[in-house]
């Protein structure tokens, strides 16, 4: 397709245009968190190399600066200087919330710089300056990608997506992915993120799906875990489960597919779930990957629900990353839960968070099941 000259001048012009409000936008969100941090901008993107030489991509490398300010903001990094303390130490004296000071001090252990005694009280030795562990790259990445995350200090003080309700106008992006055009990539990522989740359970047999007959798979979103799973296990009867607004695509692919017979679709909203009228006779529910975001208050009362779903020897497998209560084999094992902590505070819903084996544990409990066991 030809383009006419002029046409070509205003798409570069209109690119320069885009191209100056980007980086204004970067500019505005690195001198708020100077100005906050009592910082200059310019010391704020040294080009310094991380404390223990983490390579850092994707949210992880997106979270990392924001921590960073948000530990300052809060005054939880001064608080733990020399001065070992717990995270109920730190919520009663900074402006940090319980969950923020462990969304904070999780984190900051978790890529080595700060450390935790047995006593489980955090602290450092380092100076005020944080500009010693920030990259520039880290900003260019989560402005693009994760704006959101630059206000992960006002989450940590509140428990709200203060980012998500900045940036993309909503309180729960769940419920909004669909239909705010702002979060369409997110969208789109989460198809893809939901691709490379079930192809990696499926061939590791990490689930045991021919044992199974009937599976509901909750928040299937648009049907990648089930038409990924049919192309495995042929005579399983799959249900997806999402909200009604995001269903038309999985119906498409299943008529596509001709698989109707097989998979179907239950579009409800997972706050309106009703012990009577819900699908029932599975013999195993999955929530791959869709609990992180829900308060365990939430998934208890959720869980009630998807119980009464199971037939009698019913089981619920739920794929998600956790941390855990007690050290156990220390950071190397929950690393990566740990460092997904921050996306979560600041970009998904009110109360979220990374929750611990333990946690869930006594969710499910709570929710009447008789076994919960971790693999």
């Amino acid at each position: 397709m030809c383009t006419s000259p002029d046409v070509q001048i205003v798409m570069i012009a209109s690119a320069i245009v885009l191209g100056i409000s980007a980086a204004y936008a970067i500019f505005k969100e690195v001198k708020r968190h100077a100005d906050n941090c009592g910082l200059s901008v310019p010391s704020m993107l040294k080009v310094k190399k991380n404390v223990d030489g983490l390579v850092n991509a994707g949210i992880f490398g997106a979270a990392e600066s924001a921590v960073f300010y948000a530990a300052f903001e809060t005054g939880v990094w001064r608080a733990i200087q020399n001065n070992p303390m717990t995270l109920e130490e730190l919520a009663a004296n900074t402006k940090a919330t319980l969950t923020g000071s462990r969304c904070i001090c999780e984190y900051l252990w978790a890529r080595g710089t700060i450390k935790r005694g047995s006593d489980r009280k955090y602290y450092h030795s380092y100076g005020d300056d944080i500009t010693a562990f920030l990259e520039p790259k880290v900003y260019f990445f989560h402005e693009i990608a994760h704006r959101q995350l630059f206000y992960l200090a006002e989450s940590c003080m509140t428990d709200q997506p203060v980012g998500l309700q900045t940036v993309n106008g909503v309180e729960d992006i769940y419920k909004a992915r669909v239909n705010n055009p702002s979060l369409e990539k997110w969208q789109r990522m989460m198809d893809t993120h939901s691709e490379t989740i079930i192809k990696n359970v499926v061939r590791s047999g990490l689930i045991p799906y021919t044992k199974y007959k009937k599976v509901l798979d909750v928040c299937g979103n648009q049907g990648a875990n089930a038409l990924y799973i049919h192309s495995y296990y042929p005579h399983l009867e799959i249900v997806i489960h999402d909200l009604p607004s995001v269903l038309p695509v999985a119906s498409k692919r299943i008529t596509a597919g001709g698989l109707s017979e097989k998979i179907s679709v239950y579009g409800k909203d997972l706050d309106e779930l009703d012990i009577h009228t819900s699908p029932k006779g599975f013999d195993l529910i999955q929530m791959l990957h869709c609990s992180s975001e829900w308060p365990l208050a939430d998934l208890t009362s959720r869980c009630k629900i998807l119980r009464e779903s199971l037939a009698a020897e019913g089981e619920l497998v739920m794929l998600t990353a956790s941390t855990f209560d007690t050290d156990g084999k220390e950071r190397k094992k929950y690393r990566n839960a740990i460092l997904r902590m921050p996306y979560f505070m600041a970009c998904t819903k009110s109360n979220a968070g990374m929750h611990s084996f333990e946690g869930y544990s006594k969710a499910l409990y709570a929710a009447g099941f008789s076994k919960v066991v971790y693999k």
